[in-house]
């Protein structure tokens, strides 16, 4: 299985590399089928209140504190169960190279997230962390002993 997916993501990787933008039909090259990903209320630049700066889009995730950045390739994102499986950076200062599982919900109030794995060995170990508990994620439900952690627009 785990040769299948690293088959198939490195085909994959290879025909996005490829794609050399002159087809407009094609939704990669921008042209009238193009559309950006709905429904993803993480799109966008954040701040959390511990200060941490977000910039996210469709294709990644960069947390930014006390000058050091880790970056977050978004592999997976399920907009209907609030989920976002990522690869950690080779470079980032912490768990360099293995997989994230992010949670997020959006409480009508406020967005919120939830790291729920962070140095998971596989993709498929990140997915299956234990989803975290949205029923209270202003105090608690992430990890489930802490808050989750409250993103707001960066000015």
């Amino acid at each position: 299985m785990k040769a299948r997916y690293l088959f198939m993501f490195c085909l994959s990787a290879t025909l996005v590399a490829c794609d050399d933008g002159s087809d407009p039909a094609d939704p990669g090259d921008g042209g009238v089928d193009a559309a950006p990903m709905t429904g993803f209320p993480l799109a966008g630049s954040w701040v959390d209140e511990f200060g941490t700066e977000h910039a996210i889009t469709e294709t990644s995730w960069v947390q930014t504190a006390g000058g050091m950045a880790s970056t977050f390739e978004l592999l997976d994102v399920d907009t209907e169960e609030g989920r976002i499986i990522a690869a950690n950076d080779a470079a980032n200062p912490f768990n360099p190279g293995l997989f994230s599982r992010f949670d997020y919900v959006d409480t009508g109030a406020d967005l919120f997230y939830c790291q729920a794995a962070f140095d998971a060995a596989t993709v498929e170990a990140a997915a299956a962390a234990a989803p975290s508990d949205t029923t209270d994620p202003a105090t608690s439900g992430c990890g489930g002993m802490f808050p989750w952690t409250r993103l707001l627009p960066a000015n």
